[in-house]
């Protein structure tokens, strides 16, 4: 009972979101920015819409600061921004001046925190979402309910956000049928799909989440990763495996397929392939999760097949199978792993704690790894001080060095 409670306790450690995210304390005296920003290379019409998002958002305490794309890359390195793509290109179509809109939302921290398999964001499709007639008052209405609610949304303001993305997908259905790309609403689905579990109402999320799923070529291919993720996460927290796994298998033959046939999508199923271990793991089905690892890992690592690779995905890969030997007690096949990591990035904080951890673990046995694990414990602290394992590691040195002073006593 002992060891399945401590395999239980490791396996729990290994489904943590791996980093905290910052994020900026709301002040009563000035209003907390929300950055938007274009990517596309069109003649953009964003100011038609963003003082009525003004207005909307200042009751929230924020309020619209339009930036560059390399702007907020530079702010998101700095640290936790609350951003939104938006795209308002303006086009003539059938010689009529026309507006086609695209809005990706920030990666919603609260999103995050639940569980690092949710998809966050929808952002498969960002090359456009709607498009309607200039001056057209519902397309405008729509836009200002959709952006509004995307930025409450990236935010982490999930409740407030609700009623704004309730709104837009309402308004979207006053649009001409043929000026709504389909994953134009499977966006607004996915977003209130996620709201809906921040409050823990897997009932509706299932109904939004579903809408994603509607097949677009063989059976089994599906129209949206993103929701047959998150959607195969909420069965697992009602305790249906079955359709868990069914639908997410479906979602893992997609992403197979598309990067057989796109260049652009490997890494992106690689992320997948992730994903589907950890679900694996979550549903205590370790063997597949391994098997899904180890792919993973075999693809990445094979030039042939991925010419650069993502060397935080490479190392998330080899992290997370070492906790998993390390949970199954594979000593040598977890310490590989976790090595590993460390030729690849020296300065990987992450690895140096699981690693001391799995020197703790092994000390268990009778074999002194007291040096090993100090020093591991001492590292991470020196490159995350203030880390999400940082109390833990301070712990862990204060417990081994009185264990290791009573052996010498």
């Amino acid at each position: 009972m002992l060891n399945q409670l401590r395999l239980w306790i490791v396996i729990a450690g290994i489904l943590m979101l791996p980093i905290q995210i910052s994020v900026k304390a709301q002040t009563n005296t000035a209003n907390e920015t929300i950055y938007i920003y274009n990517t596309a290379d069109c003649d953009q019409h964003s100011d038609l819409f963003l003082t009525e998002v003004n207005h909307n958002l200042a009751q929230f305490g924020y309020e619209i600061e339009q930036v560059t794309e390399e702007e907020i890359e530079n702010f998101q390195m700095a640290g936790s921004v609350f951003s939104v793509q938006f795209d308002t290109c303006f086009e003539m179509r059938d010689g009529k001046e026309q507006i086609l809109i695209s809005i990706v939302a920030g990666q919603s921290d609260e999103i995050k925190q639940i569980s690092p398999i949710l998809f966050p964001t929808f952002d498969l499709f960002p090359a456009g979402d709607v498009n309607f007639p200039a001056g057209s008052e519902a397309g405008e209405n729509f836009s200002v309910s959709y952006i509004t609610g995307a930025a409450l949304y990236a935010a982490n303001h999930c409740q407030d956000a609700v009623p704004f993305l309730e709104d837009a997908l309402l308004m979207i259905d006053l649009l001409e049928p043929e000026n709504v790309f389909y994953y134009g609403k499977m966006a607004l689905e996915f977003y209130l799909g996620n709201c809906s579990v921040v409050r823990e109402d897997y009932i509706t999320a299932v109904l939004y989440y579903e809408n994603g799923l509607i097949t677009s070529g063989p059976f089994w291919q599906i129209r949206s990763v993103y929701h047959a993720i998150n959607l195969s996460w909420v069965y697992l927290q009602t305790d249906d495996e079955i359709k868990a796994f069914e639908i997410a298998d479906f979602a893992l033959k997609t992403s197979n397929y598309w990067a057989s046939v796109t260049p652009f999508w490997i890494s992106f199923n690689l992320k997948v392939l992730r994903i589907h271990a950890q679900l694996n793991i979550l549903a205590s089905r370790f063997n597949d999760a391994l098997a899904d690892l180890n792919r993973a890992i075999q693809f990445s690592t094979n030039p042939e097949i991925v010419r650069h690779p993502s060397k935080n995905l490479l190392l998330s890969l080899y992290d997370l199978r070492g906790q998993m030997y390390r949970a199954l007690y594979e000593w040598d096949s977890a310490l590989a792993d976790f090595n590993a990591a460390l030729e690849l990035d020296p300065a990987y904080a992450e690895a140096y704690y699981q690693r001391g951890l799995l020197y703790a673990s092994i000390l268990q046995t009778g074999v002194e790894f007291y040096d090993e694990a100090l020093a591991d414990f001492q590292h991470y602290l020196e490159l995350a001080p203030e880390g999400e394992h940082a109390a833990e590691a301070a712990q862990y040195i204060t417990d081994l060095q009185s264990q290791q002073q009573s052996l010498n006593n």
